[in-house]
Formats: structure tokens, C-alpha cells, sequence
């Protein structure tokens, strides 16, 4: 059974390592010919964000910009290419190219009439190693400086997005692209083009993947490496947290290269050592931490030779040009798979031998095979596979932390073992004093005789007890405390600010996560509504009571303005408006509101809650208040995420900014709208829509228990 579920998740591990391969196969989303890419049929709020895939015009060692394209063309040295692609796959004239130089890339792209005016933007993640991009003849991106000659260009590459308006149903994209600095050169990776909001939506979610990836890696490292400072005889917990803590510079230097946008000050030299490194001296330690695992299974001259071969390919990192050393990690990537297959034999030896976490190390260690195996095809442009290396050894040192947190379990067990045979023991040697004490009173011993046999046996009792906690008593309270600290997610501090602002941040980035999951969640529909037809006037009135008692605790005026009950048609039969809607929903929404205008109210001020029937079938719900209003230049942004204005209404309680976009998609869910309106200095009014209907209000007793059953459906 354990054979067939590694396998299961082997071949799971392979699918999902694919599945790039599948996305970009999906759909068959069109390419460029010829230098087009017709793209007037493609909805983009429907089909979503396009690669520009396909054949782009391309002049080799030629930097052309837009007005060069203005007039006559025929003349220029042209031909087409495949994107993406690296300059030494192409051919100029017959012969191959190098993948050092410069050229030019022109692309047109045809869009709908109704796309021209409408907001687009690219997300380019990849051109080595500068480029400078025009769209429709305008400058709009640029990463390093393009040159002609290696003195000349200045190499740069993190990703960005860029964002324009078309201004016509045909897009022109030029760029220009030099490297004479590593061993890939041009656009080996798609530019991806789509609306300004799916783009957005695109890369903040690569860069949250990033930032959870990062803070499991940061929080899982410090973990263990607190914890071998507390015990330092298991040296592989120290590897491991260096494993942890090293591979964070490899994950902010790929993908979206999030640290040279953070630190725009580091140079590209600086960001190609810290991807490479982690690689280099990564695997070494790999190999060391495995032997510590499995010393019987793996020949004891494997890691020394495999950490001077890391050594070696760091040095060249350090003592020769980029353009050097980028093309000996080809043949550490070869180096790299063979010792991940040798590493796959030794646990797989070990799983047949049924040695601790065997089984559980062959799993994580062919995971990784296969996301090192997927990052060299991907890198080396033999497969479009993607580079799931991140994903691999995250997935890897989440396994080797659950195997830590078995092996602490099973310490504990023994010590508990040995705690009770001790008190087996303890009662036996006292059962054993008493027998015979009566026995030397059945005897009528003297009684000097039977003092001095008590008080050899007591003597001895005392000790073994003594001999024993000596033994054992600092084991057990190191471990205690170990199995403590871990049981409770805190370790005992040396410095109690340092791990409290840890802590914080901590807290803080779970929110921010927290957050953005259920935003994402809301705006792709896949969190689940509870709705109940439910009585509009009495469920306000219940929402106020709840807020009221805090609100005049914390110094506002709160008040309450609703229509006069009951309400009457026009035949003066009484009724009353329903509406359909998940309560608990919609008072999270309610209570985003009356936070918001808590945040910018001052003490003594007044906040309303209002509700009127302005539009048939609607009812609209207002939160009024008399803080220092919004700017009309921020006031159709404050429902965007992460939105928090100016630093003039950035007051005392700053939050995540994600609570009023978390309104916005549940009131959207409910069929309503909301919005703001607010004056500079004369406070603001948050409102929300909700459809309704009228029914035929019976009885008053019904109305009451209507009103008691609202809060029964949470």
C-alpha cells in the first residue's frame, strides 16, 4: 500500500510539473504571423490575457525605433523569427547567430474597434539582458541601457508591467535588445498582453505566491535554527535551516525578480550571484544533510567530493564574467541531475530497509528530481515547461520538516518510556523496602539489626534516584522545553522586542494573505453564500444596536435614520421590503463602513446610518459621517485594493487596505452597487444598493419574529 501511494504521488508530482505544458496547449490562443497578430476576434474579459507567441520581424544588429518604420521598409535587412526564442537559435543570412549582439523586434498587433480606447498593458518578465520597448511610437518600458558594444549597454532585467491606451485598432510594438554579458540573449521568455486589470490581477498573484513562499521559507529556517541553538547535537536541523534560509535569495531573484525592484540599487551582477549560489552550494549541503539522514546507505566520499565541486563552480561565479560562468551551469545542471539520481537510489536503499522517514525522503527527493529535471528543460529551451525548482524544493523542505517534527515526537516518547519504567522502578525498589521491613519484624530482628538493614536499603533507594535524576534530569527539561517551545510556536527569547516585532510582522503578513485569499475567492465566485430572505428595516435596526453601545463608548454620535414604520403602498396596505442576502455577509460589509468612518472621524463627531428607497426595487443603505472627506481626485480609488489616499487621511489606525474591495465584490455578489461620495472637509457617505422586494406585512407579532430569527441563520 505505501509502494502504491508513492507512486500515485509520484505520478502526481510529474502532472503537475507539466501542467504548463497543458495551460499554453489549452484554448489554442492565436499567434503572430508574419510579423501579426490578429487579435480582433479575442475578448479579453472572456478569454483572458494573450502571450505574444509566433513569428515577430526581426533585424539583426540593428537598433531601429518606430520612425525608422514610418517610411519606406523594403530596404531594411528583414526576416522573421520565432518568439520566444534566444538569438542562438536563430540564423542571420544562413549562418547561426551568437547570442551576443543587438537587434530590433516589431510587432503589430490588430485589435477590435471598441479595444482602441481602452486601457492595455504588458507584463514582460524576461528579455536578456536590456531592452527599450515603444508602443504605437511612444517610450513606454525600459530595462538597463541598449548598446552596441559590451562597453556600451548597461544590463538590467526584472519584470515590469506597462500600461497604455492604444488609441487606434492596431498596436505597433518595437523593441530593442542587447546582451554581450550572458549566455542567452533576446526574448526568451513571452511578453504577456491583456487588459491593464487582468495584467495587474496577474502579477499580484505571482508576487503573493512569492511572498507566502518567501515567509514560510524565512519563518520555517528561523525556526530550526533557533532550535539548534537550544540543542546543538543534531547538526542536520542546522543544515536544514541553512537550506531554508539560502534558497530565499534564489526565490526573490527569479520569476519576477522581486528584489531588484525592491532594491533598484543592486546591480545585475549582484542579482546573477544570488541565483546562482543558492544553486551551487545548495546541492553540496543537500548531499550532506541526506548522509546525516542515512550514513550506511550512502558512500561516506560522495559529499566531499560533491561540496568541492560546488566550490569550484562558486569561484568561477566570483573570478569570471557572467558570460563565462552562466554557460558552465549547463554542465552543473548535468552534475546537479546526476547526484539527485544517486540521492533518489541511496533513500529508495533506505525506504527497502525500512529506515526513519525512508519512504517519506524517496517521495520528496523524486519531487525534486522532477522540478530540477522541469528547470533545466525550461532553461535550456528544450521544453516549455516552466521553472518549478521553487515549487520542488519548497515542497522538499516542507516533507524534511515534517520528518524533524516526527523525529521530536519520537524523542519524546522514549523520554516518556524511560519516565515511567523510572517510576516502575521507584515503586518496585519501595515495595522491596517495605517486604522487608516485615520480614526482619516476622524474624523479631533486633532492632538495631533492622534500622541498619532499612537505612542500607533507603541509602541505596536514595542513590539510584540521585544517580538517575542526574542522569536524566537535564535531557528532560531541555526537552520539555524544546517539545514546549515547539507545541506552542514560541521559543523562549534571549531578547523579547526582537521575536515580539517578528511576531508582528508575522501576524501582519497572515492578514494580508488572509485577505487577499478570500478577495480572491470572492471575485472568482468560489466562496459559498448563505442567503435568507430577510426583513431589510429590522435587520438595519439590529445592525446599529450592535454597533451603538461601542460607537458612544469611543465618543461619536451615532444615529440611526430610517423610513417611518410601517410602510404603505398605494392601496395603504401595509408591507414590508424584503430582500435576499447572506446576513453575515453583508453586516461584514456594514462593519468595514462604520470602521472606515471611525478611521477618519474625529472624537465628538457623528456617523449615520441611513437607509432610503430612492430607486424602485432598491434599497440603498448609507453610512454618513463628519471626518475630513476624501479628495475628488481619490475618491474612484478608494475601493481598489491596497488603496489607502493620501497621507493626509492616513490617520491613527492604517489597515491592509483590502476591507472596503472585500465590500465591493460581496455587495457585487448580491446584485447591488456601492460607492462613495464625500467633499474635502465636510466628511464623506459610503453607500451600498440591495434589491428588494415588497410583501404584504401581516402581523406586527410576525415582523418581531422575524426580527428574533435574523441572527439564527449565522
Amino acid at each position: 500500500m505505501k509502494m502504491v501511494i508513492t507512486l500515485l504521488i509520484f505520478a502526481g508530482s510529474f502532472f503537475f510539473t507539466l501542467q504548463p505544458v497543458y495551460a499554453d496547449s489549452a484554448g489554442d490562443p492565436p499567434q503572430a504571423h508574419a510579423g501579426v497578430l490578429d487579435l480582433s476576434k479575442w475578448d479579453f474579459n472572456r478569454d483572458g490575457n494573450v502571450k505574444l507567441r509566433g513569428e515577430w520581424e526581426f533585424y539583426w544588429h540593428q537598433l531601429l525605433t518606430p520612425a525608422d518604420f514610418s517610411g519606406r521598409t523594403e530596404a531594411m535587412d528583414k526576416q522573421f523569427v520565432l518568439v520566444p526564442g534566444i538569438w542562438g537559435r536563430y540564423e542571420y543570412r544562413g549562418e547561426p547567430i551568437s547570442n551576443h549582439g543587438f537587434a530590433t523586434y516589431r510587432l503589430r498587433i490588430r485589435l477590435d474597434e471598441s479595444d482602441a480606447d481602452n486601457v492595455k498593458a504588458l507584463y514582460i518578465k524576461n528579455v536578456a539582458t536590456s531592452y527599450r520597448l515603444w508602443a504605437n511610437g511612444a517610450l513606454i518600458a525600459s530595462n538597463g541601457v541598449v548598446g552596441t558594444s559590451e562597453a556600451e549597454m548597461v544590463p538590467k532585467n526584472y519584470a515590469k508591467v506597462v500600461s497604455f491606451v492604444p488609441n487606434a485598432s492596431e498596436v505597433e510594438l518595437v523593441i530593442q535588445v542587447a546582451n554581450f554579458v550572458q549566455r542567452k540573449g533576446g526574448l526568451w521568455e513571452p511578453i504577456l498582453f491583456g487588459s491593464e486589470k487582468m495584467i495587474h490581477a496577474e502579477r499580484e498573484k505571482t508576487v503573493a505566491s512569492t511572498v507566502f513562499l518567501v515567509g514560510c521559507l524565512a519563518v520555517t529556517g528561523i525556526y530550526h535554527l533557533v532550535l539548534f541553538l537550544l540543542q546543538r547535537k543534531d547538526k542536520s536541523v542546522f543544515l536544514f535551516a541553512v537550506l531554508c534560509l539560502g534558497f530565499i535569495f534564489r526565490v526573490l531573484v527569479v520569476e519576477d525578480v522581486l528584489l531588484a525592484a525592491m532594491f533598484p540599487q543592486l546591480s545585475w551582477e549582484t542579482i546573477l550571484i544570488m541565483e546562482y549560489l543558492p544553486i551551487y552550494l545548495g546541492v553540496p549541503l543537500l548531499v550532506r544533510y541526506i548522509q546525516m539522514q542515512y550514513p550506511d546507505e550512502m558512500n561516506r566520499k560522495f559529499p566531499p567530493v560533491s561540496l568541492a565541486v560546488g566550490i569550484l563552480f562558486s569561484l568561477l561565479v566570483f573570478l569570471t564574467p557572467a558570460k563565462f560562468y552562466t554557460h558552465a551551469m549547463v554542465l552543473y545542471e548535468a552534475i546537479s541531475l546526476a547526484t539527485f539520481l544517486y540521492i533518489l537510489a541511496v533513500t529508495m536503499r533506505a525506504a527497502l530497509r525500512r529506515k526513519a522517514g525512508g519512504l517519506a525522503n524517496m517521495v520528496a527527493i523524486a519531487f525534486l528530481f522532477i522540478a530540477t529535471l522541469s528547470a533545466t528543460l525550461y532553461y535550456n529551451h528544450i521544453l516549455p515547461l516552466g521553472d518549478s525548482l521553487s515549487i520542488g524544493v519548497f515542497a522538499y523542505l516542507f516533507a524534511q520538516s515534517h520528518l524533524l517534527s516526527v523525529k521530536f515526537v519520537r524523542s519524546n516518547a522514549q523520554v516518556e518510556k524511560l519516565s515511567k519504567e523510572l517510576q516502575e522502578l521507584n515503586a518496585s525498589l519501595e515495595a522491596k523496602v517495605r517486604e522487608r521491613t516485615i520480614a526482619l519484624e516476622e524474624m523479631n530482628c533486633s532492632l538495631q539489626q533492622a534500622n541498619q538493614e532499612i537505612s542500607r536499603m533507603e541509602e541505596s533507594r536514595k542513590r539510584l534516584m540521585s544517580n538517575i535524576s542526574h542522569e536524566l534530569g537535564t535531557p528532560l527539561d531541555v526537552i520539555q522545553g524544546y517539545l514546549k517551545a515547539m507545541l506552542d510556536g514560541v521559543i523562549a527569547p534571549h531578547d523579547r522586542k526582537y521575536i515580539t516585532l517578528m511576531y508582528d510582522k508575522r501576524v501582519y503578513l497572515d492578514r494580508i494573505i488572509e485577505d487577499l485569499f478570500e478577495l480572491s475567492r470572492l471575485e472568482s465566485s468560489q466562496l459559498a453564500f448563505h442567503y435568507q430572505t430577510v426583513p431589510v428595516l429590522p435587520f438595519i435596526r439590529q445592525l446599529y444596536e450592535k454597533h451603538e453601545l461601542e460607537m458612544k463608548r469611543s465618543g461619536f454620535r451615532f444615529m440611526l435614520e430610517l423610513p417611518e414604520e410601517p410602510v404603505r403602498d398605494g392601496q395603504g396596505v401595509c408591507v414590508q421590503p424584503v430582500a435576499n442576502i447572506d446576513p453575515v455577509r453583508i453586516e461584514q460589509v456594514m462593519t468595514n463602513l462604520l470602521v472606515n468612518a471611525q478611521k477618519f472621524t474625529p472624537v465628538n463627531g457623528s456617523i449615520t446610518i441611513r437607509a432610503v428607497f430612492a430607486t424602485e426595487g432598491f434599497v440603498q443603505i448609507e453610512v454618513s459621517d463628519t471626518g475630513r472627506g476624501i479628495a475628488a481626485d481619490e475618491l474612484p480609488y478608494v475601493f481598489e485594493r491596497f488603496y489607502k489616499g493620501s497621507s493626509s487621511r492616513q490617520s491613527k489606525a492604517a489597515g491592509v487596505g483590502l476591507g472596503l474591495s472585500i465590500a465591493k465584490e460581496i455587495i457585487r455578489r448580491h446584485g447591488g452597487e456601492i460607492g462613495a461620495e464625500s467633499t474635502l472637509g465636510a466628511g464623506s457617505t459610503f453607500y451600498f444598493t440591495l434589491p428588494v422586494q415588497f410583501v404584504e406585512d401581516r402581523s406586527a407579532g410576525e415582523v418581531r419574529e422575524n426580527e428574533r430569527g435574523i441572527g439564527s441563520g449565522r
